[in-house]
């Protein structure tokens, strides 16, 4: 893998991701100034920064002032404290026990959820004479990780809060996000058990981009954003005006010309009905592309839509381009990005906007822009 200052020879590809981070920053900007300057931000950079490229997409996050960035595991973890020694990563999932002490080595703030896990960490910490710093999460419905809010685990948090060797930082839990009411039950649910447990944390968090941007009240001391860092809207509120950050693009490889009846890709799912202009495109689902967008989904070229026909295979795709006057080899197709969002070809595929995102594949280069041109390159299997 090497992310290199851009230079096209290092791209070796006609499919390609991009990535503004100049639009990336400026949404951040614009989420920090719709909570204040009182509330902290995770910037949530899991599962590759949704697929954009955890290194390059944290760097700029950075640059804007984060207290911290968020990772699902010790493993997305490391690979940004090797990035970037001075990161401050939150691993918001669950650490196994034989991999605690590296995370207590390399200064990774952890999240626990048992008092056994917790002791271990505890007795860690002495032996190398540090204080790992930990967030305790607490299960409020969502019925995933965490405490259950009841008597038991208030003993236990405070059998915790005792461990001379931990610096417990922070309490936090996750949304359903069923409903504005099923999320009221679980914000009440969960500052009722903190207000039992009698005990100030630096950091209590709940919210992420939805109930951040949309909610007040669920944003507490900090809220952790994703999909809205990214430009992807599943919030409500019109008080912050977030723009996409990527797009997915790829070029004609070849153009043939069918005769009506024959078919197209595997199975010959397709078969031209008249006279067809067909492209290929260097692009599959080996590259992320959901497959279950044969025969109903579009990419754009030269603004216009070029329907998917046959099947999608791992490595490429045929689309009708017959209606798309002047199409020539070598033309651009946008798979997404502007005129053709996200969440359209997520709605098409049955899936979120978050999943088409981060199943884009390692073999895609991801090429990122600032002041309006090209600045690095990631290829991630080089």
């Amino acid at each position: 893998m090497f992310l290199k200052p851009y230079d096209p020879s290092l791209i070796f590809r006609d499919t390609l991701l991009e990535i503004d981070l100049d639009v990336l920053k400026r949404n951040l900007r614009a989420i920090k100034n719709l909570i204040g300057p009182g509330v902290a931000v995770t910037g949530v950079v899991k599962a590759n920064a949704y697929g954009l490229g955890a290194a390059p997409v944290s760097d700029a996050l950075m640059e804007e002032g984060l207290r911290y960035l968020g990772v699902a595991n010790l493993l997305e973890a490391l690979a940004l404290k090797d990035h970037n020694p001075k990161a401050a990563i939150l691993v918001m999932g669950h650490t196994p026990d034989p991999y605690l002490r590296t995370g207590a080595l390399r200064e990774i703030t952890l999240t626990l959820f048992s008092v056994q896990q917790a002791r271990l960490l505890h007795k860690i910490g002495g032996e190398l004479g540090l204080k790992p710093r930990v967030h305790l999460k607490v299960n409020t419905g969502f019925n995933r990780l965490g405490f259950k809010p009841d008597e038991v685990s208030r003993r236990e948090i405070h059998q915790i809060l005792g461990l001379s060797n931990l610096k417990v930082e922070g309490i936090f839990s996750h949304l359903a996000l069923t409903s504005p009411e099923d999320d009221a039950v679980q914000l009440k649910r969960f500052t009722r058990f903190i207000q039992d447990l009698e005990t100030d944390f630096d950091l209590v968090h709940i919210a992420d981009s939805i109930a951040g941007i949309d909610s007040p009240d669920f944003r507490l001391d900090m809220i952790r954003p994703g999909a809205a860092l990214y430009g992807l809207k599943s919030y409500h509120s019109d008080a912050v005006d977030l723009s996409p950050v990527a797009r997915f693009v790829s070029r004609i490889s070849q153009i043939n010309v069918l005769d009506s009846g024959e078919g197209v890709s595997y199975d010959f799912t397709f078969r031209a009905r008249g006279r067809r202009r067909i492209a290929t495109l260097p692009v599959g689902y080996g590259d992320g592309y959901p497959r279950n967008l044969s025969n109903r989904g579009h990419v754009l070229i030269r603004g216009l839509k070029a329907p998917i026909v046959g099947i999608i295979c791992m490595d490429q795709l045929m689309v009708d381009i017959t209606a798309i006057d002047g199409a020539k080899t070598g033309d651009e197709a946008v798979l997404f990005g502007e005129n053709l969002p996200v969440a359209e070809v997520a709605a098409l595929a049955g899936t979120n906007k978050n999943e088409i995102l981060a199943r884009i594949s390692s073999r895609v280069p991801r090429v990122y822009y600032e002041g309006g041109k090209p600045s690095q390159v990631l290829n991630q299997i080089l």
